[in-house]
């Protein structure tokens, strides 16, 4: 085994040298090895110089949907291989490895480096892992135009996963679904919160549903046993004009249907509830009597008004209809409209020439 070189052994080496250089060049010899055996010498020292590796590392915890889940950064020197040990029985040989812990505590995590000659140092820093508190929580919102049309707000905390029940046999998977009821009706919900460890939270709220304002025409068909309950349904502004008439002949269906003369003195008015900001289709069925130019008028008004001079304002659509070429044969009309801010609209018909006879009026929902 080589001895290593000290201080005090190179220079007690060059005394020696010298007084032998001396000795030599006093007898006459010559000698060109001086300078070659202190470099010589200085390698030796060079080549003995121990480097050890330093360990070292950071770490931290940057994914909000993985609250165990933490990043360590390799930051050791002069090693060529890792060992790790995370405090809470795992392992890993990775240089810069990710580990999720499946319980929050302090660990002490341990970082062996070494290099090539299998010289080593080791680091060790306590890791803190905070509780994950996993609340599954929601609210709900009713749409305006579509009673039967719940939207759920997922307000859940540290949570990856998530299952409705929408307690009409319906589910879903979604973070926060949109869920369309078939009838109204009182329904529990049910949340399930799932975290990144598989444990779950549950949430329940029971959701009203109601089918909302159903739109209806009074005494559609006009099959009237009195003209009292006549005039109830379609004279219910009065200041408009005259009051509606009816007509056993000619007839849609049953034994009467609407009637206006052609003098234009009379007029036909109904205010209907509806949904607001929403699109509905008024049909009827309708004939004129003989005769060239006559016409019925069918307006659309958006909420009630007391007279004439309120009409045109109201008015929200308006159609005249003289599509018939038989007085005995009635005409399928649809008037189409939407609701603006009102709740409420009047069917409003006048007409001009001739006698118009009208029957079988709906209203219907566009969804």
């Amino acid at each position: 085994m080589r001895k290593k070189l000290t201080s005090s052994n190179i220079f007690n080496t060059s005394y020696l040298l010298k007084i032998s250089i001396a000795a030599l060049f006093l007898s006459g010899l010559s000698f060109t090895a001086c300078e070659e055996t202190e470099d010589s010498i200085n390698e030796v020292v060079e080549s003995d110089r121990v480097v050890k590796p330093i360990a070292n590392f950071t770490f931290s915890n940057e994914n909000p949907d993985s609250p165990y889940e933490v990043t360590f950064a390799n930051a050791s020197s002069d090693a060529s291989s890792y060992a790790w040990d995370f405090g809470d029985g795992n392992t890993s040989t990775d240089e810069s490895p990710v580990h999720t812990y499946t319980d929050p505590g302090i660990y002490d995590v341990k970082l062996t480096a070494a290099d090539e000659t299998d010289q080593s140092n080791s680091k060790i820093v306590s890791v803190t892992v905070l509780e994950i508190m996993l609340i599954a929580d929601f609210t709900v919102t009713y749409s305006e135009t579509k009673p039967l049309e719940v939207s759920f707000s997922n307000i859940s905390e540290n949570a990856v996963s998530y299952a409705w029940d929408f307690g009409d046999e319906n589910t879903s998977t979604e973070e926060s679904p949109v869920h369309e009821y078939a009838t109204g009706g009182d329904y529990t919900v049910t949340l399930t919160a799932t975290d990144i460890l598989g444990e779950t939270e549950m949430k329940e709220m029971v959701v009203s549903v109601s089918e909302g304002v159903i739109a209806e025409i009074s005494l559609p068909s006009f099959e009237s046993a009195d003209n009292d309950e006549l005039y109830a349904s379609w004279h219910m502004s009065p200041n408009l004009g005259g009051k509606i008439q009816s007509s056993s002949s000619p007839v849609k269906s049953g034994n009467k249907a609407g009637k206006l003369p052609g003098d234009g003195s009379r007029m036909a008015y109904q205010l209907v509830e509806v949904r607001p900001n929403s699109e509905y289709n008024v049909t009827f069925y309708y004939t004129l009597k003989a005769g060239d130019g006559g016409n019925l008028n069918v307006a659309i008004l958006g909420g009630h008004v007391e007279d004439l001079a309120g009409v045109e304002g109201a008015t929200i659509t308006a159609s005249d209809f003289n599509d018939q070429t038989d007085a005995n044969e009635y005409v399928r009309a649809t008037v189409n409209f939407e609701t603006g801010d009102n709740d409420h609209i009047a069917i409003y018909m006048t007409n001009s020439a001739v006698d118009a006879r009208f029957d079988d009026f709906s209203i219907e929902l566009v969804q």
